[in-house]
């Protein structure tokens, strides 16, 4: 997905990959400073008090074991 694409594009994005997740869209000017990596691709995941949980700018394996092991950690907190 890109900033660049419209609230219906992240819908339909989402609908045919069966994912059944938040997708927030924001304008540039509503981005906050700690997101301004200007790299992209940039991940971002985010804890349940809305903090930054980790970030990774470049190219990456969201599947590695670590990844993972993150997202399940902060889904049991």
């Amino acid at each position: 997905m890109s900033r660049l694409d419209s609230p219906f594009a992240v819908r339909s994005y989402a609908y045919r990959n069966h994912l059944d997740l938040p997708f927030y869209i924001t304008e540039d000017e509503d981005v906050p400073e700690s997101m301004h990596l200007n790299q992209y691709p940039s991940t971002f995941i985010y804890a349940r008090d809305g903090s930054i949980a980790g970030q990774h700018a470049g190219a990456g394996n969201r599947s590695d074991e670590s990844v993972i092991s993150c997202i399940d950690h902060l889904k049991s907190e």
